[in-house]
Parts: C-alpha cells; sequence; structure tokens
C-alpha cells in the first residue's frame, strides 16, 4: 500500500489528521483508498523526527468507527512524537531501530 500524500506531509514534519476518510483532499485520492482498502476510518498520523529528518511515524487509527480526535489529543500525540525524536538523537543507540523508516 502506498501513501504518497501522507508520506510527503511527514516529510516535511506535517501531521495527518482525519475524522472521517471524505475529510481528506482531492490530491489525497490514492492515500484515502489505501486507508479504506484496510478498513481505518479516522486516523492521526504524526512524523517522528530525529534531527531534522523524518524517520518514523505515530500513529493512531479506529477501524470500527469514525472519531473526532479533539484537539488537546492531538496536541499530545504531537508531545510524544517529539519525545520518541529526541530520545532518539544519539543514531548509535537502537531505541526506535525496529520502528525507523529507511
Amino acid at each position: 500500500r502506498t501513501y504518497p500524500w501522507a508520506l510527503a506531509r511527514f516529510r516535511a514534519g506535517l501531521s495527518v489528521v482525519f475524522s472521517r476518510l471524505a475529510d481528506m483532499p482531492p490530491d489525497a485520492a490514492v492515500d484515502m483508498a489505501a486507508y479504506a482498502s484496510i478498513g481505518v476510518r479516522s486516523h492521526v498520523g504524526m512524523p517522528v523526527m530525529v534531527a531534522g529528518k523524518f524517520v518514523a511515524v505515530l500513529g493512531f487509527a479506529t477501524l470500527g468507527s469514525e472519531c473526532a480526535w479533539p484537539d488537546e489529543m492531538v496536541a499530545r500525540m504531537r508531545l510524544l512524537a517529539d519525545v520518541f525524536g529526541s530520545a532518539h538523537q544519539n543514531p548509535g543507540e537502537p531505541l526506535l531501530s525496529s520502528f525507523l523508516v529507511s
């Protein structure tokens, strides 16, 4: 499965947040189809950045029903992704190695 729209956002340090697939922009049609094919109804994806480089995604999704993601919760998810990125500032340490994007 490919997610070109989401991947471009993550590489730019931006999140992907939607409560309904229909909320996604028209240029995310490929991503929307990929999310739908695996049953995702709502999603929050936060890029994990290490030294300004995108290395992973911290993601949360709902499959059975749609979910409105409150701004405060999204902010906490962003903070958690930042904590993971900060904890992995030394690339020689294997802390997040199983989650890193190549």
